[in-house]
């Protein structure tokens, strides 16, 4: 069990904000695993996923709200509508205020590009949606190995060349954390959009950057 840090960034409060809710979800992880029979939260969908991290954060004493009502940009004409966001997140004073959008992947042994498509699906999601209920805009994705990987040995899972393209990946975003332990890995890798973000190819990573 523990929360194994692959990309701090240089925003210390941001990092130690970070890190302080994964440390909380690590926890709760191990403990829905011991408690549950061997249940864990990330095996799911990305809306359990992100159910699971909404209860972290309330054990981290932070602020946040699933599908929270935010605007939706990049439509027809300029025009704006109603939408969600995945999720809200705040620290407990308010200074940290920040808008997530979620994307799940389940990774092979060899897994690469679709490890980069995932992500920029998620910033795409993060792209198109308004910041004015929050100060900054994340696209997220949680990685978790295939069910094969539980049914391997260790010594053949150390030929699984994917873990060794997630940590490459990691280089590409602001802050990247692996929670490990008896449930497995769970990659968290998150990138930060900027305030004035609105080109989606303009932040979306290059398909090939993983290729060899």
């Amino acid at each position: 069990m523990g929360v194994h840090v692959i990309k701090r960034g240089s925003d210390e409060q941001t990092f130690a904000f970070c890190k302080r809710w994964l440390t909380a979800a690590d926890s709760l992880r191990a403990h829905l695993h011991d408690e549950g029979e061997g249940f864990d939260p990330f095996r799911y969908n990305e809306t359990a996923t992100v159910g699971f991290l909404v209860a972290a954060a309330g054990r981290a004493r932070m602020l946040a709200l699933p599908e929270f009502t935010e605007d939706c940009k990049n439509l027809p004409e300029g025009r704006v509508r109603a939408g969600r966001c995945d999720l809200w997140l705040a620290s407990e004073d308010w200074k940290i205020n920040w808008l997530l959008e979620f994307k799940q992947r389940w990774y092979g042994p060899g897994s690469r590009r679709g490890l980069v498509t995932s992500l920029n699906d998620a910033i795409k999601c993060a792209v198109d949606r308004d910041k004015r209920e929050a100060n900054v805009r994340w696209a997220v994705t949680v990685y978790c190995p295939v069910d094969k990987w539980y049914e391997q040995s260790e010594n053949e899972r150390g030929g699984w060349t994917s873990a060794k393209a997630l940590e490459d990946l990691a280089a590409h975003v602001d802050l990247a954390f692996c929670l490990d332990g008896i449930m497995g890995p769970a990659y968290l890798l998150l990138k930060k959009l900027p305030g004035g973000a609105r080109s989606v190819a303009r932040h979306q990573l290059r398909s090939d950057i993983l290729d060899k």
